[in-house]
């Protein structure tokens, strides 16, 4: 019985991959400011320097009220592990591209639905509004 519900869920997730779902990518907005949506994530790459994007980062997640249950972080890369109220896990990865340009990435949950889509971008939101953009 293990094995048939193995297989079946192993079958399911390999058609949602065959089908998009779970890979499928977007493009949001455009030039400069533009995003890309994959998979659960949202990424952009702000021109600004790591340490600036991490503390407005950090700040994004103590006004969204995002319960953090781990972070770290060093010159290169950072990542917080947090969870919604409603105990929806939410990943945020920076990546210090040098200069003046940092990378982040917001997961919401594990598949790319829209509400999670929107609480990613309700967060960029939030983050562009903290550096000036």
């Amino acid at each position: 019985m293990r094995l048939r519900c193995a297989t079946f869920g192993g079958l399911a997730i390999l058609a949602l991959l065959a089908a998009g779902c779970l890979l499928g990518s977007e493009r949001v907005g455009s030039g400069p400011e533009a995003m890309s949506w994959r998979g659960n994530k949202l990424t952009k790459t702000y021109p600004v320097n790591y340490e600036k994007v991490w503390t407005a980062v950090a700040a994004a997640v103590t006004e969204a009220q995002l319960s953090i249950e781990t972070q770290e972080r060093d010159g290169t890369i950072g990542w917080i592990k947090a969870k919604r109220i409603d105990g929806t896990l939410v990943t945020l990865d920076l990546t210090n591209l040098g200069g003046k340009s940092t990378r982040v990435s917001i997961g919401v949950g594990f598949f790319g639905t829209d509400n999670a889509k929107q609480a990613a971008m309700a967060l960029i939101d939030s983050l562009d509004k903290k550096l000036g953009k």
